[in-house]
């Protein structure tokens, strides 16, 4: 990365994203156990093969009855993936049912979030499985391209729910997402990303992330989502958006959520330019650089777990150019 400094980043779509989190495909295995959970409860699968959204299996099933069902079946995921806490992998899927189970006393009704009811969770510690609520005509987000106002208006919902209200919720322990904790996880990573970049790169993400933590630190915490991109998204057959994964769900600046979509998107630079346009729309000029900060501390966290993890010139390429672009700012990353 050391020399690349001030090559201006093209307008094509892959660049902002940067590297993606490893696709791990359903194997034959995975497959099984989740036809013998649907069986062992007494549910009928819809379709014959699950689909994979982020690092879960969802299947569409029925009860004898008739009622809808969908069947959610983790699959295993690097510890620490994206996570300041870089806590273990069972901690995230407990965070995520007892998230459920605290929606189901705090908006049962859902008027907060459209999110699917918990109908049973697995007994065993940590759950392998959480039984909804089915969604008419199932899609995810990578199938469909979300609208972008019923998009901010996901992003914005779990805001609504007062972080307060979770305060003393048996098994609901919440990460922090803002740029105090990309930073505090980055230097966590420093062995492994310094000498990938540089120390005149390290040096220089340092600064900006202290820079991106005086435009945030004012703001007040909300709840967020924690991972809020592509594949944590459900559509129904309207394309309304319904959100599934919580096993980030944490407290953090507003834009957090905003950030890690935006940074995250595969949909190319228009649609980026069109989902910033609209959520900075009532804006003014400071309440914009301060969004434009939460981005860029967002881009340079990801772009860091990636380093960290990358171990081939073709792995480290991309997660340096993401770190070059959110260093740079302005027209280099947006």
């Amino acid at each position: 990365m050391e020399g690349s400094w001030g090559k201006k980043a093209g307008a094509a779509g892959p660049g902002v994203q940067g590297p993606a989190r490893p696709t791990k495909k359903p194997a034959s295995p995975e497959t099984a156990q989740v036809l013998e959970c649907l069986d062992e409860l007494g549910l009928e699968p819809l379709q014959a093969q699950p689909f994979q959204s982020h690092d879960a299996l969802f299947l569409p099933a029925r009860g004898r009855d008739g009622r809808p069902f969908l069947f959610k079946f983790y699959l295993s995921c690097p510890v620490g993936l994206f996570e300041p806490g870089l806590d273990p992998e069972g901690d995230c899927r407990r965070r995520e049912a007892a998230f459920y189970r605290f929606l189901d006393v705090v908006d049962r009704d859902r008027i907060f979030l459209n999110v699917p009811r918990l109908v049973i969770t697995d007994q065993a510690d940590p759950p392998r499985w959480v039984l909804l609520e089915g969604i008419p005509g199932l899609r995810t987000a990578r199938e469909e391209t979300p609208r972008p106002d019923w998009l901010l208006d996901a992003i914005g919902s779990i805001q609504r729910i007062p972080l307060r209200l979770t305060q003393g919720r048996r098994g609901l322990t919440l990460e922090r997402w803002d740029p105090y904790a990309h930073r505090e996880a980055i230097f966590k990573m420093r062995e492994q990303v310094e000498p990938k970049v540089g120390p005149k790169a390290w040096d220089l993400l340092v600064r900006t992330l202290n820079e991106a933590r005086e435009w945030t630190d004012s703001q007040d915490p909300v709840l967020v989502s924690g991972d809020f991109q592509e594949d944590s998204l459900l559509l129904d057959e309207d394309g309304r958006i319904y959100l599934q994964d919580f096993r980030r769900v944490g407290w953090g600046n507003p834009d957090h959520d905003f950030s890690w979509f935006w940074v995250g998107t595969t949909r190319g630079k228009e649609y980026r330019d069109q989902l910033y346009q609209r959520y900075c729309a009532t804006m003014g000029a400071s309440e914009r650089a301060r969004v434009e900060w939460a981005i860029r501390s967002t881009a340079i966290y990801r772009a860091c777990v990636a380093l960290s993890e990358a171990e081939s010139p073709e792995e480290i390429a991309p997660a340096g150019e993401l770190l070059e672009r959110a260093i740079l700012g302005g027209s280099y990353l947006f």
